[in-house]
């Protein structure tokens, strides 16, 4: 399942970050108008979603032996959290790298938005979803009169989920300062 739900929540990822470079374009025609595909933005897009995945998995596995059962071990949104973050440390500058080259290449589309904040909503959205399936979807809270261990569970869960929603405003804010409200990155 935990499998299922990183192959998802990185593809909803990536088709969230493409509407949202689309819709932002000075040709954008409006939510209504039909949608253009053309192959070679299908392709760019099949691939960019198939290596951001594979390489996640790959990483999922091999960085922090996330999708290894472990039966005698209490979840722990700590340990969720540490898994998830030690592969999204290496994932993140190999999808940095990535977009920089298929945009150098011409594959790739111009990102409208700062690969810096796209990585850390990506950062976000993993450790949401990572900490639900491996935590308290597995916690079954409150029934087994540990409402004090959930209530710390779930502080530290959004205290982190915050900090990160923070860090990305801030950098977010700071790149617009920076670059002036430029719309294109890399």
């Amino acid at each position: 399942m935990l499998l299922y739900g990183d192959v998802t929540v990185v593809w909803l990822f990536l088709l969230a970050k493409k509407v949202s470079a689309v819709s932002l374009r000075e040709d954008f025609p409006g939510w209504l108008a039909p949608i253009d595909v053309s192959a070679r933005s299908a392709a760019a897009f099949g691939t960019e979603a198939f290596t951001a995945v594979a390489s996640w998995v790959a990483l999922s596995a091999l960085v922090s032996n996330a999708y290894a059962a472990r039966y005698d071990e209490t979840p722990s949104v700590d340990r969720a959290m540490e898994e998830c973050v030690k592969t999204w440390v290496v994932w993140a500058p190999l999808q940095a790298g990535a977009a920089a080259v298929a945009v150098k290449s011409g594959l790739g589309q111009t990102a409208t938005h700062a690969p810096t904040v796209s990585l850390l909503v990506a950062l976000g959205a993993m450790l949401g979803w990572r900490t639900y399936a491996k935590v308290f979807s597995l916690l079954a809270p409150s029934r087994a009169g540990n409402e004090v261990t959930d209530d710390v569970e779930w502080g530290t869960f959004y205290g982190v989920l915050g900090g990160v929603g923070a860090l990305t405003m801030a950098v977010a804010l700071s790149e617009v300062v920076l670059f002036g409200g430029e719309r294109e990155f890399l």
